[in-house]
């Protein structure tokens, strides 16, 4: 007999001190007794998800398919939407740190390279003044070359011509250099800007480990099947991992599974008994998966032994009355 979430269909109803025996008890007319693991779930629920444990930086790599559960509010506490319900561990504080040891870096080398490049441009302006000076006196001596040789007024000419063709020259080169300070400026800043907008991916990753409601209801533990209980601070879970459900009514549903090999015992509208709480009661199948699943996929662990083996996933409504309590799992048998 397939062995499905850890316990194979037993004889023994829950409670009976014995679990995953690899008999069946025959009952009545040579029909045997077939007990199937489930759970009591919400009907009517949001599924929060460990979050992904990950944070990629230029300089700073960190993954992990696993994460550590810090703090988590009370089970069947009411909360608020937006409210912080759950929090996990954050490793990984040091690269905002790091962060901004590069920022400040980088302006550090901004301001330095800037620095410079103003003062060489101050240094043109001066000789741009000089120059346009020079040409000044060049043209006041030139206007009094009718009064000199011949000779004399062509050096003067020339002098003149000098003085203008240094004055333009200046003129581009300060032109020149005031383009080049303000692409530089703007390649610098860019990459400033690129590098601070790293503080907002971390801060968004960073927000990511504080867990909040979606919606208003009630909190609800799903069992963790690894663990075979609840979650509690300290637990590591895969990230992905259903770890909390935010009920939004007061419906229940039964779920167990069935194996494969057992597929053609279970059809919506049959009858079964839920053993909890110490005692049975009656229920009604009320859905069958329509694909079958490995055990390792509906348990969340591919440690059992029959992982790999398929089942399906049966649901049922309780008759009667029922509320979530803090332990859900059930023993479910199909009535003959």
């Amino acid at each position: 007999m397939p062995r499905v979430g850890g316990a194979t269909p037993t004889t023994e109803p829950a409670g009976s001190g014995r679990r995953g025996g690899a008999a069946s008890r025959p009952a009545g007319k040579g029909r045997e007794i077939r007990y199937y693991d489930g759970r009591v779930v919400p009907k009517d629920f949001l599924a929060l998800c460990a979050p992904q444990n990950t944070l990629k930086l230029p300089f700073w790599r960190s993954e992990s398919s696993s994460i550590r559960l810090s703090t988590i509010l009370p089970e069947s506490r009411p909360v608020a939407s937006g409210e912080v319900v759950a929090t996990f561990q954050f490793a990984d504080l040091a690269a905002r740190e790091e962060l901004t040891q590069q920022v400040n870096r980088l302006t550090a080398k901004r301001d330095e390279s800037l620095l410079g490049l103003r003062k060489n441009l101050v240094d043109l302006e001066a000789k741009l003044e000089k120059a346009r000076l020079k040409e000044r006196a060049a043209a006041i001596d030139l206007g009094r070359k009718s009064t000199l040789s011949q000779q004399k007024a062509a050096l003067l000419d020339i002098e003149f011509r000098l003085a203008t063709h240094e004055r333009t020259s200046l003129e581009h080169k300060l032109a020149a250099a005031q383009d080049n300070l303000r692409r530089t400026a703007a390649i610098l800043d860019a990459n400033i800007r690129s590098w601070n907008n790293h503080f907002v991916s971390f801060d968004r990753t960073r927000d990511r480990y504080a867990v909040k409601a979606p919606a208003a209801g009630t909190l609800f533990y799903p069992t963790i099947d690894k663990q075979k209980r609840k979650i509690i601070p300290g637990d590591e879970i895969n990230s992905g991992l259903h770890f909390l459900s935010v009920v939004t009514s007061d419906r229940v549903e039964i779920q167990f599974f069935v194996p494969e090999a057992d597929l053609g015992l279970v059809r919506p509208g049959g009858r079964v008994r839920v053993a909890f709480d110490g005692r049975e009661r009656p229920g009604v199948i009320t859905g069958v998966g329509f694909f079958p699943q490995r055990v390792g996929d509906v348990q969340g662990t591919f440690a059992l032994p029959n992982a790999w083996e398929k089942c399906f996933v049966v649901r049922a409504d309780l008759e009667g009355a029922a509320t979530l309590g803090t332990n859900n799992l059930v023993r479910v048998r199909l009535r003959p």
